[in-house]
């Protein structure tokens, strides 16, 4: 059996056990035969009902995450965006959740979460709550209300150290249970246009690596499981989870003839636009978390990986993301998974007139404005949320973009989703945004509030919040997207490498821009 089977079956027992249990003791003894025989199947009944429930709510929490990966740490707002997720029985959830919330510690008590992001609503009658380290617990709804929760999404804060238990010592053998000297253990293993990344844990000759406190568990998050990736000599692989109760003991870390899995991502629809991918990037998912990842920009990826069952998480730049259930054999040497994505909906928008701001709630900064009344004129619109970390760290940048061009004739536009109440609420984030991490900048130029709710992404099965940012496309955030004098979407902006591109189409008469 693998590790994740030998996990899954703990869980199962330990699922039954409490639920008998808690069964034993709610239950009135009986003497009659016939109580007792309807008793045992309440129970089997019950704790039937259990165990789909952990195994609903932790495909759930897989979902989440991997729809939060590829959205940039965005979490999704209803349920029904998980239609074409395997395994989820969505007639169930909507049945039996009420809220679903998100970036909470492992350390934090279910009664006192630090942190609430989006929620989902459904017709149910309690409350999924989503950690840092895709866990996920079910609480009830009568303790939400009297919560307090915060709105804004905090940052994990480095643990203290309260204890000298001492490190983990991993001892790593191969399938012979000889020691492997010269091992590599990785936290968060990722290749990176082919240059290894991540945490390295190197083993001694006695094939032992010593995994401090400080360095493995640097966030409390941490402290519940890590999942750490052996290697050695490229042909023996494997995993463990480790976490704060093994601090102060020597583990053994078993290698196995690893199988070399790798593919290609490349997008059909991107072709046929004239497009290519700039960059990918797959996720391995393992035991509900992901060790292992792969970014590049030609479109290649490749792991060596134990026997088990992984799930492969697999986007890109202009494209939609894909995720695929692998399976390796005992014995497998080699496993080929290629994919093609979709491209995304602002790739087939390159080259047309960009779509108009529709369903605004607000403005702020500015009077309402229209793309046809700004034509004459370079647009850059910024799609972004409060909520979203890399947006709130890109706005700095373009304060400094619009003192520098509006003058020769940049416009930008900051298209807020529709996950705020009002603009008034806008206003007040952004507010606190600027004291707390912006040095007390203002934002100068113009900002929408998006309207509309969910709105489906036209060609897709998706949806996104807001009709403009529906109409574009956006699944990932930031987003910028840049538009020339005669209203025509020229590309997705790279901030870090288009400044070139922007100066030429701000250069340019009308009539020149292509």
């Amino acid at each position: 059996m693998t590790a994740k089977g030998m996990f899954c079956s703990q869980i199962k027992m330990i699922v039954i056990s409490v639920g008998l249990l808690f069964i034993v003791l709610s239950f009135p003894k009986s003497s009659k035969g016939e109580d007792s025989m309807q008793t045992a199947a309440d129970t089997k009944k019950i704790v039937e009902e259990r165990l789909n429930s952990m195994q609903q709510l932790r495909k759930l929490g897989d979902a989440i995450a991997i729809y939060a990966d590829s959205h940039e740490g965005k979490y999704p707002n209803k349920l029904e965006e998980f239609t074409s997720y395997r395994g989820i029985d969505l007639v169930w959830l909507m049945n039996n959740v009420c809220y679903i919330g998100a970036n909470m510690t492992r350390e934090t008590s279910p009664d006192k979460p630090i942190a609430f992001d989006k929620t989902m609503l459904s017709k149910g009658n309690g409350t999924v709550v989503l950690y840092n380290d895709k866990h996920v617990e079910f609480v009830k709804p009568d303790k939400l209300e009297t919560l307090g929760i915060p709105q804004i999404c905090q940052e994990p804060t480095a643990k203290k150290q309260e204890n000298n238990a001492g490190p983990i010592v991993l001892k790593v053998v191969g399938p012979d249970g000889k020691i492997l000297a010269d091992a590599n253990v990785y936290q968060y293993f990722s290749m990176q246009d082919g240059r290894r990344q991540g945490i390295e844990y190197a083993c001694d000759k006695n094939g032992l690596a010593a995994l401090a406190e400080e360095k493995i568990f640097k966030y409390d998050w941490q402290r519940k499981g890590v999942v750490l990736y052996g290697l050695y000599e490229s042909n023996l692989a494997g995993f463990i989870d480790v976490n704060a109760d093994d601090l102060g003991k020597e583990m053994e870390m078993k290698l196995t003839p690893a199988c070399r899995v790798y593919g290609k991502i490349k997008s059909r629809e991107l072709d046929t636009l004239g497009q290519k991918l700039d960059w990918s990037n797959v996720y391995v998912y393992f035991n509900n978390q992901q060790p292992l990842s792969y970014m590049g920009q030609k479109g290649d990826f490749e792991f060596l990986m134990p026997d088990g069952k992984y799930q492969l998480y697999a986007y890109g730049m202009s494209v939609y993301g894909k995720q695929e259930e692998v399976e390796i054999k005992p014995g497998q040497k080699e496993l080929e998974k290629n994919f093609d994505l979709q491209a995304d909906r602002l790739a087939y928008l390159i080259g047309k007139q960009a779509p108009e701001l529709q369903k605004m709630k607000g403005w702020l900064n500015s009077k309402p404005l229209s793309l046809k009344e700004l034509r004459g004129k370079v647009v850059l619109l910024d799609f972004w949320g409060t909520w979203c970390g890399p947006c709130v760290q890109a706005i700095p940048d373009l304060i400094d973009l619009s003192e520098k061009y509006h003058d020769k004739g940049l416009v930008i536009i900051g298209i807020h989703d529709d996950s705020m109440n009002s603009v008034k609420d806008l206003e007040k984030e952004i507010d606190k945004l600027s004291k707390e991490r912006w040095d007390g900048k203002k934002i100068p130029f113009a900002i929408a509030l998006d309207g509309g709710g969910r709105c489906k992404i036209e060609g897709t099965n998706l949806t996104s919040s807001g009709a403009t940012t529906a109409a574009y496309g956006i699944q990932k955030w930031p987003t910028m997207v840049l538009i020339d004098k005669k209203g025509k979407i020229v590309k997705e902006y790279n901030r870090g490498g288009d400044t070139e591109v922007m100066e030429k189409l701000l250069a340019a008469e009308v009539n020149d821009t292509p």
